[in-house]
This record gives C-alpha cells, structure tokens and sequence, in this order.
C-alpha cells in the first residue's frame, strides 16, 4: 500500500469532484422531493429535510441525572 492509496482510503484528496456524505444525502433528498413530486416550502419538504436522522439518545435504566 503507498501513500496515495492512504490518502484515499483517509479521505484526504485534492480533487474537488469527490463527492462527500453530506453531499450525496442532499442529492437522495433531492431526487425524493423530484419523485415525489413535493413543493418547495411545504409541510412534506420540512419533514423530508429537518427531520432527524438519529434517534434520540436513550438513557439507561435507573438513571436519575446529576445531583445538585
């Protein structure tokens, strides 16, 4: 393995045309909104792009907080 091939598989590139995750997670919601065929601004677009991807943290049982 040489140092190109590291820098890859690292995520370290010069090439502007590497397409990253955040990019390619606007394209899929893109192409929804276009088969779909949902306007911009309405109810069904605001779900499709600010709803959260992760669910919620769940705390373990028996779990109280901080106490003061």
């Amino acid at each position: 393995m040489n140092l190109d091939e590291l820098r890859a598989l690292a995520g370290i590139t010069d090439r502007p045309d590497l397409k990253t995750a955040p990019h390619m997670a606007a394209q899929n919601k893109l192409k929804i909104e276009k088969e779909k065929n949902i306007d911009v601004g309405s109810d069904e677009w605001f779900q499709l792009w600010f709803k959260k991807e992760v669910p919620p943290l769940e705390m373990p049982r028996g779990f109280r907080g901080r106490k003061k």
